[in-house]
């Protein structure tokens, strides 16, 4: 065999070896949007360009909380102290319609102060893996944990669903 006739034979082989090497590991980029979707799977925060949300001034009968959320948020975002959040109550009652408007909010004020981090219930298990990810990046960053579907609703839905 000739060099000649080894050189389409290496391109082959060559060829080949790239479709069978997995693809790259996506990076982790927190400052190519304000909000993020956790994918566990491939321990990877898929960038969302826009979030389903409504302002904050449009939130009614929950006056107190919403100042209060506000107020500590927006404490966070400047660096000062602040405390970490539970919102409790039924489904559908606006939890993550606070937290998303309260977001909004601050970054409105403060133009990238807060990346949004939405993590799914089932990959709460991975959330040390996402914390020591945000823990070095500089950014400030809002966790929404376990805020969308339930037992009936497939996580394929819950990924197209998340944070729109």
């Amino acid at each position: 065999m000739t060099d000649r006739d080894l050189v389409p034979l290496l391109h082959r082989i060559a060829d080949a070896l790239e479709r069978l090497a997995p693809a790259r590991a996506p990076v982790n980029d927190l400052d190519a949007a304000d909000a993020f979707v956790w994918h566990a799977d491939r321990e990877w925060l898929e960038p969302v360009a826009s979030v389903n949300r409504v302002p904050i001034g449009l939130l009614r009968g929950i006056d107190r909380v919403r100042d209060i959320l506000l107020e500590n948020t927006e404490r966070f975002a400047a660096g000062l102290p602040a405390n970490n959040v539970l919102l409790w109550g039924a489904r559908g009652t606006g939890k993550s319609a606070l937290v998303k408007a309260a977001h909004a909010a601050i970054n409105e004020a403060r133009p990238g102060a807060l990346a949004l981090i939405e993590i799914h219930r089932e990959d709460i298990l991975s959330l040390p893996r996402l914390l020591a990810l945000v823990r070095d990046s500089g950014r400030r960053c809002l966790l929404l944990a376990g805020s969308r579907g339930g037992p009936a609703t497939s996580r394929s839905t819950r990924r197209r669903t998340a944070a729109t």
